[in-house]
């Protein structure tokens, strides 16, 4: 039902609708499906031949075209575009096994282009690294969306508020770009050159998203705050990924979204946090370099007064969820009230 209920009115009467058909659904015949949802009149006659019709439809043409389109879910290019589309010399990536993969080599994880987010959601390798991976994504749109949409299309699409892509910074992920000059690697923080302008060329694709297999311990952290918990897009979001050894940070690599034209990596503020031991003064020592990093703007997702404030709650969240031994929110709430009356 993800992603098809209403979100304004009508979705009770949906859900007791749907209550009811498990009721009968209870002795469905789960070897023939679909034939046992013909013969109890839940599907028309014309589903027991779908299977034979789906052989007879053409393979998309993914050779190279004049002026082609490279589209893999186009869960958005389709939505903003889709008359141009509909004419346009499309290249279908999602079929293109060169593209779809997900594998571990040479000290690097390596997602190709065609993965879907629900690729990444059930990697068995990411999972390794990232146990909380699923309930990550679960805030990530819907679920036939993240069955379409790509990691490659999130970091393209150059949304600042694009999930996949403030975990990706976390992760010191490189861009993989394919061209007529070759391959090239450009870092995802040197992405972006300004608000929905990513430094990709017109005859140029990702290939794929890499980055560095983390040293274990390895703290991995993502946060996110919109209207609603699920199916919404992001007021703000951050991630972390963090190094820890003999209470010491080793490395630091921290993200925000909604906070900027662009997805942001936070350099200075991950510069300061490297090489010290937490602390909640450390943690609003970072939290004032980290304000002067941002520059939100006020929209219909939130003043920019709120904007800097969720930030910080979720920078905070982030050590809180980390160290919840030493770092307490109403010690940091505390101590920065008594900063800022002395």
């Amino acid at each position: 039902m993800s992603g098809n209920i209403c979100r304004c009115t009508g979705y009770k009467s949906i859900e007791r609708a749907a209550s009811d058909i498990l009721i009968l659904l209870k002795n469905k015949d789960i070897n023939v499906p679909v034939e046992w949802y013909v013969k109890k009149k839940f599907l028309p006659e014309y589903f027991l031949t779908i299977p034979e019709r789906l052989t007879k439809i053409e393979k998309s043409d993914n050779s190279s075209k004049e002026n082609e389109i490279f589209i893999a879910g186009g869960t958005d290019l389709m939505v903003g575009n889709a008359d141009i589309l509909a004419e346009g010399n499309v290249n279908l990536l999602n079929n293109n096994t060169l593209f779809n993969f997900i594998k571990a080599e040479s000290g690097k994880f390596i997602i190709g282009s065609a993965v879907t987010l629900s690729d990444i959601e059930q990697s068995p390798i990411i999972k390794e690294f990232i146990p909380e991976i699923i309930p990550y994504l679960k805030l990530f749109a819907s679920e036939p969306i993240r069955n379409m949409a790509t990691g490659a299309g999130n970091v393209v699409n150059a949304s600042p508020i694009g999930d996949l892509t403030i975990m990706f910074l976390a992760l010191n992920a490189d861009v993989i770009i394919e061209g007529e000059g070759g391959i090239r690697n450009t870092p995802l923080r040197n992405f972006y050159l300004a608000y929905k302008n990513p430094a990709i060329n017109k005859n140029e694709l990702v290939k794929s998203i890499e980055f560095p297999l983390p040293s274990k311990p390895f703290l991995f952290n993502f946060e996110k705050v919109s209207k609603r918990n699920y199916l919404d897009i992001a007021s703000v979001n951050s991630a972390i990924g963090l190094n820890v050894k003999d209470e010491k940070v080793k490395e630091c690599y921290l993200s925000a979204g909604g906070v900027s034209p662009i997805p942001l990596f936070l350099t200075e503020t991950c510069n300061f946090i490297t090489g010290k031991t937490i602390s909640s003064d450390i943690i609003l020592q970072a939290n004032t370099i980290m304000q002067g990093e941002i520059s939100p703007i006020t929209d219909v997702r939130g003043s920019r007064e709120y904007k800097k404030l969720l930030l910080r709650q979720l920078f905070f969240a982030h050590f809180i969820k980390f160290f919840p031994d030493t770092i307490k929110l109403n010690d940091l709430v505390t101590k920065r009230r008594r900063d800022d009356e002395t």
